[in-house]
């Protein structure tokens, strides 16, 4: 908590100084000086506990520093002092979602997405979490409900391919990597699984030809020979 202060001017100066070390923080944090920004933010909390700013930040600082726990930590702080943060649930499902921890990843998300039904990036990365436990049908819902909130999101339409390549449903695999090239040009992984299901499209239609398998006359004479 915020400690006593003896007058209002002793508390101004403070919160002049606070506000000062944060937007320098924000600085650091802009020109990827990562290791100044966690250092200026400490100072903060240590001055202010409760500074949701700087709780922020330093969340934001961990995660690009691949310090998961420790951004996991700070989110947390920001979700006691302001619960209403749907972006904090958010971004910890993120951060489970990298690690690996699908499940805490689909309580975080689903929290999130609670406090805003309309939060595109909740769904998508709900949609990584249910892809990550293989429940695939549920990571189409997530997928669709992203996109119908952003219908161009190109990273949401790719993912939602790579399910349906997964489902064996290659034409809509195809279907939304061509709307993940059209909302982003020049998208490579978009552009190689489109090669890919469509290749694969090709086989299974092969497989299934209505006028059946041409033999080789190989296949012929050892059927012959087998015969005999």
């Amino acid at each position: 908590m915020r400690r006593a202060y003896s007058d209002w001017a002793e508390l101004m100066t403070e919160l002049t100084d606070i506000d000062a070390l944060v937007e320098e923080a924000r600085d650091c944090l802009r020109t990827g000086k990562g290791a100044k920004a966690v250092e200026l933010l400490q100072q903060i909390v240590e001055t202010d506990a409760d500074c949701l700013k700087a709780h922020e930040m330093l969340a934001a600082a961990h995660y690009r520093g691949n310090e998961s726990e420790k951004a996991i930590e700070h989110f947390q702080v920001v979700l006691r002092l302001d619960p209403r943060k749907k972006q904090a649930d958010i971004n910890i499902g993120a951060i489970y979602n990298r690690m690996g921890r699908f499940n805490d990843s689909v309580n975080a998300l689903r929290r999130g997405i609670q406090k805003d039904r309309k939060c595109a990036d909740g769904f998508y990365n709900l949609g990584l979490a249910y892809r990550g436990l293989n429940q695939l049908s549920m990571a189409v819902s997530a997928y669709r409900e992203a996109i119908r909130l952003e219908p161009e999101m190109a990273e949401a339409h790719l993912n939602l391919a790579n399910v349906f390549v997964e489902m064996g449903n290659h034409q809509q695999a195809i279907l939304h990597y061509k709307k993940a090239i059209d909302f982003r040009p020049g998208f490579v992984r978009a552009e190689r699984g489109l090669i890919q299901a469509e290749m694969a499209r090709d086989r299974a239609k092969d497989a299934i030809s209505p006028f059946g398998r041409l033999v080789s006359e190989e296949q012929l004479a050892a059927a012959a020979i087998e015969k005999a």
